[in-house]
């Protein structure tokens, strides 16, 4: 018999707006990375920053704009995205957002810290 390390389990569970908002408002003033991926083809971007406001636009009650250090940022609407809690193993959860046409993703890790390489 062999020993076999686990394997690391995610999960993903679906949460309101309200909540994705509160747990950005959480990472206000942390570091962060942001990573855009579209899982049909070898597509994305990533990028690091300290999130500095969250702000809901003022047209809408479920478009958001999310800014960070540097300049960087992104946009979504509420009515046109899901918003996930994504755990895995036992780091930190992170959120999801999710285009319901199938779109590329958006995902918002606490990082560990900023630097000049994106992994971790």
């Amino acid at each position: 018999m062999t020993n076999r390390p686990l394997q690391t389990m995610t999960s993903y569970r679906p949460i309101e707006p309200r909540q994705a908002l509160l747990r950005l408002q959480v990472l206000l003033n942390r570091p962060v990375k942001v990573e855009v991926n579209d899982y049909g083809s070898f597509f994305g971007c990533a990028f690091r920053g300290t999130l500095e406001q969250v702000e809901v636009l003022p047209a809408s009650e479920t478009a958001i704009t999310v800014f960070l250090s540097g300049g960087g940022g992104f946009f979504l609407d509420f009515d046109s995205a899901d918003a996930f809690l994504v755990r895995e193993g036992g780091g930190p959860p992170w959120l999801e957002f999710r285009r319901r046409d199938g779109g590329p993703t958006i995902e918002v890790q606490p990082a560990r810290e900023l630097g000049s390489h994106l992994p971790g």
